[in-house]
């Protein structure tokens, strides 16, 4: 409603003013009263006032939808690429994706302000000068109008063409210099251990370079289309003044006439000047949304199963003749099969790049088999539904990532509703209570981005701890033990020991040593599943149990 009443007052300004200096003519010969010109003085004063109101109210309502639009834009965002299957996370890079979530916060906002406030009502304006001058004036002014139109979206279009392809490229080195800052800044232990800060400086600059660059070109052609805008818009305001100068000068046109269709020409100019810039503006947002809208397109995991696993009975797993490679024509796991039982412990050992982790992921269902199946107390894992398989999983995975929260923040992130003695319970299996203790803030300090404040064996025994509170049916330990000391890794393998009779339990390892105490071992070797005894395994992977 504001929107349209702004539209009214403005047209409305320049007719009226028109009749205040044809009044002022008048009084001088015919003596109109002073009260009635001063009258249509504040008339005047008053809807210019209004105008500039109705423009600030428009505002002031439109600022909570907006707000809410772009709250509910990044939150879908945020939810699709988190819902986006596991291989997309592989590959993605964090620093791009954190710019593009920027990029839509930023660019969303000028697309709904210049379609609400700015395009749509500089085309009703435009049209409603168009018409009015068109009436008042004549078939004359109507025609030099549509062909400053004409040319002017001609130009406009052509330039938008050649300059489309340098603002992509000069979007895409952005995001691209984005994410090297963002990775570097993820990998600074490297560039301190290595010293290599030159390099790092060198390569950041290079990015930076082309990035200089290319949006350099798309600002250089974004302005030329200003300039040809302006050229036109001279040249046709030139004609259209000379011509009514003529009218005036020929007494054809009354002086507040010929002010009010210089007004007009302004109303009808600067609209166009400013649908120019608008339309700049959301070719440019437009384009930076190119990616969101490319995030959108990248479809979710749609089948859902409609199995739900029993929370209270233990698992029972089986996998049978299990293909899977991450490239074509590349397996990595050839045909495996095996069988853990409920409650039953199984360890699988293998050298690094066996498939080990693999197997771990096929289980969770993040990744696809090839071909073969996977059994889940009965069922296909196909047939299940994820979330309720999950959630009776507790993994401790080789690489454990922590928030930058506290620590007890990141251990009950695993189940939220967890007592305070469930609490304490998984602090004491973890062997964590003495590492907590020296602490100052204790279970309330803060472990930095992705635990960087912490030690390696600090954050696996957190992630050991964050598996245990969730009180799962199945345990799964991928090198649970691999970054602690001799006697914490003795001290856990005792206390899963204790824990892993409550439930099943597959555990990951490179060394025997650690799964000594498992109810069944087997060797991963090329994707094949090899089984012998444990005497053999030692003798053949020449490992001597500690």
């Amino acid at each position: 409603m504001f929107n349209v009443l702004a539209i009214f007052t403005s047209i409305c300004t320049p007719i009226l003013f028109a009749h205040i200096i044809d009044s002022f003519s008048l009084s001088h010969s015919f003596s109109l009263s002073r009260s009635w010109f001063l009258t249509l003085l504040a008339v005047y004063v008053g809807i210019w006032s209004l105008s500039k109101i109705f423009i600030y109210l428009r505002e002031i309502i439109m600022f909570p939808v907006m707000e809410r639009a772009i709250r509910l834009l990044t939150f879908h965002l945020f939810q699709h690429i988190q819902l986006l299957p596991f291989q997309y996370h592989l590959k993605r890079k964090t620093g791009e994706i954190s710019s593009i979530i920027e990029t839509a916060i930023q660019s969303f906002p000028p697309i709904v302000w210049s379609l609400a406030f700015a395009l749509c009502p500089l085309i009703v304006e435009s049209i409603c000068v168009f018409g009015i001058v068109t009436f008042i004036c004549g078939i004359s002014y109507a025609c030099i109008l549509a062909v400053c139109l004409a040319l002017f979206v001609i130009a406009t279009r052509r330039g938008f063409i050649k300059a489309l392809r340098s603002l992509r490229q000069a979007n895409l080195s952005h995001l691209t210099t984005s994410s090297k800052i963002v990775d570097s800044f993820l990998n600074f232990s490297s560039t301190k251990y290595f010293h290599t800060y030159n390099f790092e400086f060198q390569k950041i600059d290079q990015a930076l370079e082309s990035r200089e660059i290319k949006i350099k070109d798309s600002l250089i052609k974004d302005q030329m289309i200003r300039v040809y805008q302006a050229l036109i818009l001279s040249f046709s305001f030139l004609l259209l003044m000379i011509f009514t100068g003529y009218n005036l000068i020929s007494n054809k046109l009354s002086l507040g006439e010929f002010i009010m269709i210089h007004t007009y020409m302004l109303q009808f100019t600067l609209p166009l000047e400013g649908f120019g810039q608008t339309f700049q503006m959301l070719n440019q947002s437009f384009v930076k949304m190119e990616r969101v809208l490319k995030i959108f397109k990248n479809p979710l995991e749609t089948k859902k199963g409609t199995i739900v696993l029993n929370k209270n009975q233990p698992l029972h797993i089986i996998f049978e003749n299990v293909w899977f490679g991450h490239q074509k024509d590349v397996p990595i796991l050839k045909g495996i099969s095996f069988e853990l039982l409920p409650n039953q412990t199984l360890a699988i050992v293998g050298e690094t790049g066996s498939g080990k982790s693999t197997i771990i992921s096929l289980l969770l269902g993040f990744l696809k088999p090839w071909k073969g199946n996977i059994f889940i107390n009965g069922y296909d894992l196909k047939d299940i539904d994820q979330e309720s398989l999950i959630n009776l999983i507790g993994i401790v995975p080789q690489d454990v990532t922590l928030f930058n929260d506290t620590i007890s923040h990141n251990i009950l992130y695993a189940n939220t509703s967890a007592s305070k003695k469930m609490l304490v319970d998984a602090l004491d299996i973890a062997s964590l209570k003495e590492t907590i203790q020296k602490l100052p803030q204790g279970l309330e300090t803060i472990v930095g981005e992705r635990g960087a404040q912490l030690s390696g064996g600090e954050k696996q025994r957190i992630g050991l701890a964050r598996a245990i509170i969730r009180q799962p049916k199945l345990y799964v330990f991928d090198e649970a033990t691999s970054s602690l000391d001799l006697r914490t890794e003795k001290q856990i393998i005792k206390n899963i020991e204790n824990i892993a009779h409550k439930a099943s339990t597959l555990i990951i390892a490179h060394r025997l040593s650690t799964v000594a105490f498992a109810d069944r071992i087997i060797l991963l070797e090329n994707g094949l599943i090899k089984n012998k005894s444990y005497d053999s395994l030692v003798r053949e992977m020449n490992v001597s149990v500690s």
